[in-house]
């Protein structure tokens, strides 16, 4: 088997190309691209899954803040309506006008 001797101006000119070991690397060469290319997607499908996790994160924070409000505000009616309960058993009215201003004259 001869070997020519490898300069510009056989790679250059193609004669590179011609030989059995490159022809032999190809497929392994294809291989190689092709995994890079879906690494990158992978990258960019992990980064959007963060933003969109991020997103659902601060979703779910606003969510908890209005369930306690929420809560607060039922256990406040659960509250006025033990002690409307409690009133009404000891026969004590709760006034429903604000009370009056007594004027001295």
């Amino acid at each position: 088997m001869k070997h020519k001797k490898t300069n510009i101006v056989n790679i250059l000119g193609g004669d590179m190309l011609k030989s059995n070991f490159v022809r032999r690397q190809v497929p392994l060469a294809l291989i190689i691209i092709a995994c890079c290319i879906v690494m990158v997607r992978i990258r960019y499908r992990v980064e959007d899954l963060m933003k969109e996790k991020l997103a659902l994160e601060e979703e779910i924070d606003f969510l908890h803040e209005q369930r306690v409000q929420k809560q607060k505000q039922y256990q406040e009616l659960i509250r006025l309506s033990r002690l409307d309960m409690v009133l009404d058993t000891i026969d004590v009215g709760v006034v429903a006008a604000p009370p009056y201003e007594l004027q001295a004259e």
